[in-house]
């Protein structure tokens, strides 16, 4: 079996796609974990290559305004967890 590997741009086009979902939602937070946005992107049981991939992808789209919630150890990437402000800003 074949696996592919998500790439950075499929994790940063999700984690802004679900922005734009709670937004349209009215609401003005989204809390969201690097184990979810993986689930949400490669649907597969988490890997620590993809999980440093979507840490990389949630820290790249923190303004000031947002907050972290949880900081993960070393290796531990699945426990980072990014609260980001709604609506987003059109220029940083």
């Amino acid at each position: 079996m074949v696996v592919v590997v998500p790439t950075k741009d499929e994790f940063a086009r999700a984690l802004k796609r679900m922005l734009c979902t709670e937004e349209a939602s009215g609401n003005s937070w989204f809390a969201i974990k690097a184990s979810d946005l993986d689930l949400e992107v490669s649907g597969l049981p988490e890997s620590d290559y993809r999980l440093s991939l979507c840490r990389d992808v949630m820290i790249e789209e923190m303004w000031s305004d947002d907050e972290v919630l949880s900081v993960p150890q070393t290796g531990e990437e699945i426990s980072l967890c990014i609260n980001y402000r709604l609506p987003r800003r059109e220029l940083r």
